[in-house]
């Protein structure tokens, strides 16, 4: 089978995606057989046991690792940030690094940190966002098993993060236009703390080295919690640390 992207979304965009159908025009498969997921955060293994005899489109959401864990080797090559923006990313560690007047990255270890707050605050699904407390015990942890540990911050509610994070020097705020720019730039970053979404799960994962996380990102007894697995394992990554 073969997998068709649009020229035009997002992912073509920012990823040297390789060995895919990429066409101009995708109206067509709008005729597609559609295949829906009952839960967006939780893994159904019915949904990717179809047959090859017909094309298909599934949706939607897709956010367990199970889908993909056994590609995962795969995935990684396809994303592959376009020179572009991994050229500016890298422009930005670089300039990080300068302004910290360290030399060299690898006299420190650098964590990225996700903040996700905005549209999951005060919101009638039942989305949680990320506590103080919560942060701060990442950072203890990372500071506590690394050396000379810096932490990129970047947050569309800088307010609130510079408000609640530990008074540290160790903290750098970073604030970029172009989203895919933050996620390439963390994801240069050693590690990474993730507090809420998808958004940050992406950083994590393409990071690829110790992530934490917040343990209860739904409310009980909400639309929300009804997306996730009974224990959340669908959703986090293996090796992860809850918090």
């Amino acid at each position: 089978m073969r997998i068709i992207v649009s020229k035009h979304s997002e992912v073509n965009l920012v990823f040297k995606l390789h060995d895919i159908d990429i066409w101009d025009n995708i109206t067509i498969c709008s005729k597609f057989t559609i295949r829906r997921e009952k839960q967006n955060c939780a893994y159904e293994p019915n949904l990717i046991n179809f047959p090859n005899s017909h094309n298909s489109r599934i949706f939607s959401c897709l956010q367990s690792w199970k889908y993909f864990y056994d590609s995962r080797i795969e995935l990684r090559t396809q994303f592959t940030f376009r020179d572009l923006i991994r050229q500016e990313a890298e422009n930005n560690i670089n300039q990080i690094i300068k302004r910290l007047d360290i030399g060299s990255s690898k006299n420190i270890t650098l964590v990225g940190v996700h903040i996700r707050r905005g549209d999951m605050v005060n919101n009638g699904l039942g989305f949680n966002v990320a506590t103080s407390q919560y942060l701060t015990k990442a950072m203890h942890y990372f500071n506590s098993k690394y050396q000379n540990v810096k932490f990129i911050i970047s947050s569309l509610d800088v307010q609130w993060t510079k408000a609640n994070m530990p008074n540290n020097t160790n903290l750098i705020y970073t604030s970029y236009p172009k989203r895919e720019i933050v996620v390439a730039t963390l994801a240069l970053c050693n590690h990474t703390i993730t507090t809420v979404g998808s958004f940050g799960w992406w950083i994590g994962w393409l990071t690829g080295g110790e992530v934490t996380y917040f343990k209860w990102p739904a409310k009980e007894g909400t639309f929300v919690r009804t997306q996730y697995s009974k224990d959340y394992s669908d959703f986090f990554y293996p090796g992860w640390i809850g918090m």
